[in-house]
């Protein structure tokens, strides 16, 4: 950057030619063209002063000369040209002692002179502005310093200890004053060298430095307070005028002897508006959203939240998501944002959450957000399927009265088994025997409309049946080759996929997607009786089997909400096997120490992870489990319980209800209103459906319509 600085100093007036007098050599050099001569009074320079004024002197000799040049012919300007005033050759190919460089500019009034004057290492460099008249009279002349900026470089540092280093770096004032020099240091590397980063100025008042046109060093030691073992960015940084900065380079040295990591410190938890909220589909759910900074130990992330009024975050109230572990938020040192999906919401309902997150410092709390759900404008209800017409009965709920809605147009055309509705409830399979073997039907309020069946059928009778939650694909077990038939859905038709690379030997009895849609699980009539797909796009491919499997034909399978627990129900004991997952792996998972008495045809979990009921094939029909960490607990039997074979069960998406459909004896369903951990039967409904097969749940939350 370079400064004009008004020389009244320089002034002169009158044209004259240049006679230049170095003191230094007592030697007149006579200059230019012209044979003018300088009077005693115009002297520049004198013996005395030093290579800057000398240089001085030469760039003032070199404006004369063109000043001279223009008072002899106005339309002068030239390109740079260059007078040797250390030797009479005028070439400046050798500078003894010192050289001017002139440049003038301008084909009108006023002229523009640059002269640059070198003596040795200095320089010096001066303006003039050159007005004349229309008759070439030069009428006024303005002089100026051009000064250049100060400069700074950074240095290596040196006298490097455990605590302790000298910071060196090189300044050239430029000859100008008032430049004070000094350092900054961290031991994180900032983006650039600059004013604000780390520790500094060091020294406090900085270094200040003399006029020169000659570069020269500065040092600064730090004596002690740096880390062993430790790397330090350094740089070196300049300022003159009122508040002009230059900055040098970005430099490092490591400090000698072992580091000592900084003690660990809690993370920092913020919580975030929550998203998604009932998103697209009518299922009540939340995305709760958090920013967590780990502050540089690993942090692991989670929240709660409650319908409960909660004012104060802590990891007690309400429920916990996931249940347990949670995010890895990492070790660094910036925040991470992170969410966590919430389920099986109730309709019309402000809910409070926080954010949490702990490492081993310790545990930090977002403050408490809320959310409200949207109002419920479809009462829940259920669909039964059977073995005799009209093979499919649906149910709509009002308080606890179930009451059967008008059969479907076109039914099922045989004995049906399983049963699902799509997670909107906007849509509900029917796998049964004979064909279609598939019937999909579209609800519009209480009615339900048969769709066109696929292009491509299920090869035999079916019976498992089940959407993936977001409603994209559908499968259905079957009874022969390839046993399995997987569905993509788009708008209402349902295309059939390719076939999983890998086989099945057996009929699929049951299939289960994981609540993300990425495993599907199939429970089958031989080994291994339970085989698990994870989905990529559209592609399903087998994983490997768990080390331990379930023993005998496979009839139920079902992952909790969460996707952390997958239960397949079977033939022989233990009846029931639970399997914790891990990515791929899933791992059994100890027997509850009460098992079921008899095959289990159904298995289901409620919503929020905490219960497990079993269809059993004998008395008592039903079995059903409290969960406590990875240990399920075996609750007291109703006191109603279910009349004969149970071949299903559901629960409710609120956890409110629970069905057990069962065979051969009336009423065909048995319906009980949980309370606690007390499950109380229901009256029936006033039209049963027949010997039952398959039960399930809307997933619309339970309130009154």
């Amino acid at each position: 950057m370079n400064r004009l600085i008004m020389r009244n100093n320089l002034s002169r007036d009158g044209e004259i030619s240049i006679i230049l007098i170095l003191g230094l050599t007592a030697a007149i050099v006579v200059v230019g063209v012209g044979a003018l001569s300088f009077s005693s009074n115009e002297s520049l320079i004198s013996g005395s002063f030093g290579k800057s004024s000398r240089a001085m002197a030469y760039a003032e000799a070199g404006a004369r000369d063109a000043l001279a040049r223009i008072s002899r012919n106005r339309d002068y300007t030239a390109g740079v040209y260059t007078i040797d005033i250390s030797s009479p050759t005028g070439s400046c190919a050798t500078v003894l002692d010192g050289c001017a460089s002139v440049r003038v500019d301008g084909t009108t009034s006023p002229k523009i002179i640059t002269s640059i004057g070198t003596a040795g290492t200095a320089t010096r460099k001066i303006q003039v502005d050159a007005s004349y008249d229309s008759n070439g009279v030069i009428t006024n002349k303005t002089w100026m310093e051009v000064r250049e900026s100060p400069t700074v470089s950074t240095g290596s540092a040196t006298g490097i200890g455990d605590a302790s280093a000298t910071l060196n770096g090189w300044t050239n004032t430029n000859s100008n004053s008032g430049v004070l020099v000094w350092f900054r240091y961290a031991s994180f590397l900032p983006a650039n060298c600059n004013d604000a980063f780390g520790t500094g100025p060091v020294p406090s008042a900085g270094i200040s430095k003399s006029a020169s046109a000659d570069p020269s060093s500065f040092s600064h030691a730090i004596a002690s307070g740096l880390s062993a073992g430790t790397k330090y960015y350094y740089c070196a940084i300049a300022s003159y005028g009122s508040s002009e900065k230059i900055y040098g380079q970005l430099f490092s040295f490591t400090t000698t002897g072992a580091s000592v990591p900084p003690p660990a410190i809690p993370p920092t938890a913020v919580t975030v508006s929550a998203t998604d909220i009932n998103d697209t589909t009518s299922v009540f759910h939340a995305t709760l959203n958090g920013l967590a900074n780990p502050n540089g130990t690993s942090t692991t992330a989670w929240f709660r939240y409650s319908a409960l009024l909660t004012l104060v975050c802590s990891d007690s109230f309400g429920t916990r998501v996931p249940l347990s572990g949670g995010t890895d938020i990492g070790s660094g040192v910036a925040p991470i944002a992170y969410s966590q999906f919430a389920n099986s919401l109730e309709a019309n309902t402000t809910y409070y959450y926080c954010a949490i997150a702990s490492n081993s410092a310790g545990t930090s709390f977002g403050s408490i957000l809320t959310f409200t759900t949207p109002a419920n404008t479809f009462p829940s209800g259920m669909a039964v399927t059977s073995d005799s017409p009209p093979f499919i009965t649906i149910y709509k709920r009002s308080g606890d009265t179930f009451t059967k809605l008008a059969d479907p147009a076109t039914l099922p055309t045989y004995a049906a088994y399983g049963v699902d509705f799509s997670t909107n409830d906007d849509y509900l399979a029917v796998a049964h025997s004979n064909e279609p073997y598939i019937t999909i039907y579209k609800r519009s309020g209480d009615t339900f409309t048969k769709l066109a069946d696929p292009a491509v059928l299920p090869g035999s009778d079916g019976y498992g049946v089940a959407f993936s939650s977001n409603a994209t694909y559908l499968a259905v077990g079957h009874y022969s080759s390839p046993y399995i038939t997987i569905y993509k859905r788009s708008g209402d038709t349902f295309t059939k996929l390719a076939n999983p690379a890998t086989p099945l030997s057996s009929r699929v009895r049951a299939v289960a997607f994981s609540s993300n849609a990425t495993y599907l699980a199939l429970a089958s009539d031989s080994p291994p009786y339970l085989t698990i797909y994870e989905r990529s796009g559209d592609t399903f491919t087998k994983l490997a089997d768990p080390a331990v499997l379930p023993p005998n034909n496979g009839y139920g399978v079902a992952f909790s909400s969460d996707d952390t627990y997958l239960s397949v129900g079977h033939s022989v004991s233990p009846f029931i096997t639970i399997y914790t997952h891990s990515g791929n792996t899933f791992t059994k998972l100890a027997d509850p120490t009460i098992l079921p008495l008899s095959t289990v045809r159904g298995t289901v979990f409620s919503s929020n992870v905490t219960y497990l009921a079993l269809a059993n094939h004998s008395s008592p029909f039903i079995t059903i489990y409290k969960r406590s960490e990875d240990t399920f607990t075996k609750l007291a039997d109703p006191a109603v319980l279910p009349p004969n074979n149970a071949t299903a069960v559901d629960f409710s998406v609120n956890d409110l209800y629970l069905v057990i459909a069962n065979i051969i004896r009336s009423p065909d369903i048995t319906i009980y209103k949980r309370s606690g951990d007390t499950f109380t039967k229901l009256a029936d409904p006033a039209i049963l459906p027949g010997s039952a097969f398959g039960v399930k749940f809307t997933n619309q939350p339970e309130i009154e319509p």
